[in-house]
């Protein structure tokens, strides 16, 4: 900031005292009014810039960077299906300064530089095609470079305006530990009307930080909405960070300047036409921003035709939240050094009064499946939890935790889904209850996941109760902690094998599409592969995109007992079948591919 910026910034001062402590500095005589008059204009410039949060008010335009243009789907006048694309004009704005602070003018420049660069992605898909995409440090993995001609405009930009790199992510286990060493274990204020409860985070070791959280808002007359959710940006002014924001410019942006309940200045801005939200603070060593699903979008299909509906937050919500959140936090930096001297993960079975140990595996080498006992406090009632502020006749099941990890120590995952559903125990106790963990796994060299002598890590975080009402979601945490397991996969815990059902290619139908009224487009494929085995499935056909299923029917494996289990996607929907007794699969076009008798093709 040039001194005549700052004296432009002091407006809120009688322009005769700045231009008294102006004149102060080229006198050279000492006079205590003067003096004292320095002091104050001194004093208000370390509220403008140390603590900005404090005075100074944000407004849209003071983080606009750039007007742009982006292409909108445009649907029928029905909704029932899309007809194409429209191009619309947009505003983009930064969420890592305001106008003229380096970090804004870096984010500007970067954001004009990428938009320039490679408009087509065809030096992308030249590089990606000979896979000459260089490896660049863990401290630029936030920017999406894929050349060194882009590294190297990082680079001149951060020298530029003397700028720090996002830096690296941090591993934190647990969203514990991450909120510990930010020094930001309680983010809600004193206030009680909104319920806040972050579930994921992660931060950089350049200072960055991020949370996503939950909100339970008042019930009252006039509103729509009762529960939503957020993402919480902190963005250090002093790290290069190319967060920004495209928005249509529809003309019915609102925003307005609001005073927190626990004094901070905020902007809340919204418009109608888009579902977020935003409430930022100048907090002078950052900007911190609270983006929010002010807006809700509600999709129906009903007798072929399909429409959206709205639900709004009121602009009494907007600020409900902004209540909530404490936008005056103190959050530490954190490095390496914090993530790598995490407390060590206790071993006991037993945390926060809640016991939790490994029953059961059993896989096919695709799918596993683990039952999981949880054991809680005498008294507690855990297969139907009802929280103190409930509504009436409101039941609450347990859900189980906040983070639930499978990993293998030496093999990378490319990802894949885990379930966790309760099942009876059969023990007669209401602290008991058993859930079977589901894990469907995809591995990077593409091998079977769930290999006999191998050994797998089940990390648990916390348990927790969630009830889904229509759209809303209600959240409560029963007992924090942290449970760790090897889960080894042995000969003994599954049947592990893949029956052919396939010797020769043949003809079927799929699934090809979707015709604009939802229905399927079906065509014939060569089938060349399917392999049966105890919990999934797997096909091949010569087709990229084919699927054997519609939206309305799917394979399903025939029991020598007359008794069917669909597939879905992959997954036989069943604990587990005995291939000794599988009949056929039957294919959607009625084909059926039948079991070869012991010692055929298997």
């Amino acid at each position: 900031m040039k001194g005549n910026d700052l004296l432009k910034g002091l407006s809120y001062i009688d322009p005769k005292y700045i231009q008294e402590a102006a004149e102060e500095g080229s006198t050279g005589k000492r006079n205590l009014k003067k003096t004292w008059l320095m002091a104050a204009v001194i004093a208000a410039m370390l509220l403008l810039t140390g603590c900005a949060a404090a005075v100074y008010l944000l407004h849209m335009q003071d983080l606009k960077m750039a007007d742009s243009t982006a292409e909108k789907y445009v649907f029928a006048e029905d909704g029932t299906n899309i007809e194409g694309t429209e191009t619309v004009n947009t505003q983009v704005l930064s969420l890592t300064g305001i106008q003229g602070s380096p970090g804004y003018q870096a984010t500007k420049e970067w954001y004009e530089f990428v938009e320039s660069y490679d408009p087509d992605y065809g030096i992308y898909a030249e590089m990606d095609k000979a896979g000459s995409i260089p490896d660049f440090p863990t401290e630029y993995q936030s920017y999406n470079l894929y050349s060194q001609e882009m590294k190297d405009k990082l680079d001149e930009l951060l020298v530029k305006y003397n700028l720090k790199p996002t830096g690296s992510r941090l591993d934190f286990r647990t969203l514990q530990n991450l909120c510990q060493a930010l020094n930001i274990e309680k983010i809600q204020t004193s206030q009680n009307e909104v319920k806040v409860t972050v579930t994921t985070g992660n931060a950089y070791s350049g200072g960055n930080f991020f949370l996503t959280m939950d909100f339970e808002l008042p019930k009252e007359e006039g509103t729509e909405v009762d529960t939503t959710w957020g993402v919480l940006r902190w963005n250090r002014k002093d790290c290069f960070s190319v967060d920004n924001i495209e928005i249509e410019d529809t003309g019915d942006w609102k925003e307005w300047n609001y005073k927190t309940a626990s004094g901070s200045d905020v902007l809340i801005m919204r418009s109608p036409s888009d579902w977020r939200g935003w409430i930022l603070c100048d907090r002078g060593e950052a900007i911190l921003s609270l983006q929010v699903e002010a807006r809700r979008d509600l999709g129906y299909n009903e007798g072929g035709k399909t429409w959206f509906e709205y639900e709004y937050m009121t602009d009494k919500q907007m600020e409900q939240v902004a209540d909530a959140v404490d936008f005056g936090i103190q959050p530490k930096k954190v490095s390496q050094e914090d993530a790598a001297n995490q407390p060590a993960p206790p071993q006991e079975a037993t945390q926060d009064g809640y016991t939790v140990q490994v029953k059961d595996i059993f896989t096919d080498g695709y799918i596993a499946k683990v039952t999981i006992g949880i054991t809680a406090p005498e008294g507690v009632v855990i297969s139907r939890v009802t929280r103190e502020n409930a509504r009436e006749g409101e039941e609450f099941n347990i859900h189980c935790s906040n983070r639930l990890l499978l990993s293998h120590p030496t093999r990378q995952s490319g990802g894949g889904s885990i379930g966790f559903r309760p099942r009876e125990d059969g023990d007669g106790k209401d602290n008991t209850q058993d859930f079977v963990l589901t894990a469907e796994m995809d591995m990077l060299d593409y091998e079977q996941p769930f290999v006999p002598g191998e050994t797998w890590k089940l990390h648990m975080e916390d348990i927790i109760t969630r009830y889904r009402d229509g759209t809303a979601t209600y959240e409560e945490t029963l007992a924090r902690g942290e449970w760790n397991f090897d889960i080894p996969i042995t000969e003994e815990c599954g049947d592990f094998r893949e029956i052919e059902l396939v010797s020769e290619p043949i003809t079927t139908k799929a699934s090809t599409g979707w015709r604009a009224d939802g229905s399927d487009v079906m065509e014939d494929v060569k089938l060349t592969s399917f392999k049966l085995r105890a919990m999934s499935a797997s096909y091949s056909v010569d087709q990229e995109y084919a699927e054997l299923s519609m939206m309305s029917k799917v394979p399903c494996v025939v029991m020598k007992d007359g008794s069917k289990f669909k597939i879905y996607n992959s997954r036989i929907d069943t604990t587990s079948i005995d291939l000794d007794q599988v009949d056929y699969v039957e294919l959607i076009d009625g084909t059926k591919l039948p079991v070869p008798q012991s010692g055929e093709n298997q």
